[in-house]
């Protein structure tokens, strides 16, 4: 059995990988022509400052390459390069036919995580860099805490380079070129790919012009919205078909929390184009409820970018979208009465109504029915036109009438008893606004 059992502890340490630093200490070194050298197949790094490669070029042309690159076998024959990737293209740009390397045998895992901390261990690495090694390290499987144990840095810095990893292709270039910071790359990088990528349609098509400047911290915060102030119920899992509740969701700032404590407080968020998706649909459901026993025979809108955003929902509802349309400031709307409360009848100190203040309660009672007789006689008539009403993020039902002067809507609201008096006078005329 112990026989057995030394094979087996024997067959086991045979196959136990050797350790990549081992491997790296006893790799030759040898001079290869730089043509037999191919890049690596994991290379992730795209941004290439051209200007810099080209001065480093003209040192090597006159030094040489002092410090020797990795190189592994391929499988093409040839080299495939490990580490070393600046060194190797500028050689060529200098136009040497010899460079030294280190010959090693590598596994696909070994050669890439030495990719990666040696692009990490370089003096001042850019932000992207790290966050990009970062990224791939943990597509790789590494845990947050094996990563920031690999790379002697805390878990906070591996998270805040996560979060920057996120930043979508066409900000990255703009970072990397120097014309956005990375705080402002960091405010990008939390939002949703989508939402990104409309920023940078909207702001950023021209940047590579020379007097081309961000958009301001509040252009962007325009992006990031307020979940305490959405007219949707945020807690509703079933509101879009493909997304859950709004407390769940990753783009929701609360739920970094852990992670970013200065977001605790914030219920932010950073997916524009779901919100926005979320707010039209609420707004189809409310139109919905709102016309099942409601026609409408036009619409009105507080600001006309609201109308606009909210064509497309009208669009979805038959005979809507055809409909006369009116800017609110152009009317006047017809309000109901208020029917009295018993309890604002009622004395100080008293329990109830007295005979005298039951008489004023009855009597407020009598103008209040007479009022929404008139009030029904109003919103039948041909001068009334029932509207919905499309405001900030709600939709409401109301009647209007239109007046002759577009500024109407500093006037108080129209009564019925006003209304009634001023039809008798003869002063109701249809107007175009």
């Amino acid at each position: 059995m112990k026989t057995n059992s030394k094979a087996a502890a024997q067959r086991k340490a045979a196959k136990k990988p050797v350790p990549t630093e081992r491997l790296i200490e006893s790799a030759q070194l040898q001079r290869v022509p730089a043509g037999q050298i191919e890049l690596s197949r994991f290379n992730y790094r795209k941004h290439v400052d051209q200007n810099a490669l080209e001065e480093f070029a003209q040192e090597l042309a006159i030094h040489g390459v002092l410090s020797p690159l990795l190189v592994r076998h391929s499988p093409a024959g040839g080299y495939e390069l490990v580490a070393g990737e600046r060194r190797l293209l500028a050689a060529r740009i200098a136009g040497l036919e010899q460079v030294p390397v280190l010959v090693t045998d590598l596994t696909d895992e070994q050669a890439r995580e030495v990719q990666l901390v040696e692009n990490l261990q370089r003096e001042n690495p850019h932000p992207l860099h790290e966050a990009q090694a970062i990224q791939h390290m943990q597509q790789s499987g590494k845990s947050i805490e094996q990563i920031a144990a690999r790379l002697g840095k805390s878990k906070k810095f591996i998270y805040t380079r996560i979060k920057l990893s996120g930043l979508i292709e066409a900000h990255q270039n703009i970072l990397m070129a120097g014309k956005m910071g990375v705080q402002q790359a960091y405010e990008i990088a939390s939002l949703s790919a989508p939402t990104q990528q409309q920023i940078f349609a909207q702001f950023c098509q021209n940047w590579q012009d020379q007097d081309f400047r961000m958009p301001s911290g509040h252009q962007i915060s325009r992006f990031r919205c307020d979940l305490s102030r959405a007219p949707f119920n945020i807690n509703d899992d079933e509101l879009l078909s493909d997304k859950g509740a709004c407390t769940s969701c990753p783009l929701n700032s609360t739920a970094l929390s852990s992670l970013f404590p200065e977001l605790a407080g914030n219920a932010t968020c950073s997916g524009w184009e779901c919100f926005q998706r979320k707010r039209s649909a609420h707004l189809a459901r409310k139109i919905k409820e709102l016309t099942r026993d409601f026609q409408p025979q036009a619409i009105v809108y507080t600001h006309t970018a609201q109308l606009e955003e909210i064509a497309h929902v009208l669009s979805g509802f038959e005979g809507l979208s055809s409909l006369p349309q009116y800017a609110k400031w152009g009317l006047s709307e017809i309000l109901p009465p208020r029917m009295p409360e018993r309890e604002h009848f009622i004395e100080q100190g008293s329990q109830d109504l007295t005979g005298d203040t039951e008489q004023l309660f009855m009597a407020a009672l009598d103008d209040y029915e007479a009022d929404l007789s008139g009030y029904e006689t109003v919103i039948g008539s041909s001068d009334c036109m029932a509207a919905l009403l499309i405001g900030d993020n709600s939709v409401r039902t109301g009647y209007f009438r239109q007046t002759e002067k577009s500024n109407a809507n500093r006037q108080a609201p129209v009564s019925a008893k006003q209304f009634q008096l001023a039809a008798r006078q003869g002063g109701l005329t249809r107007q175009v606004v």
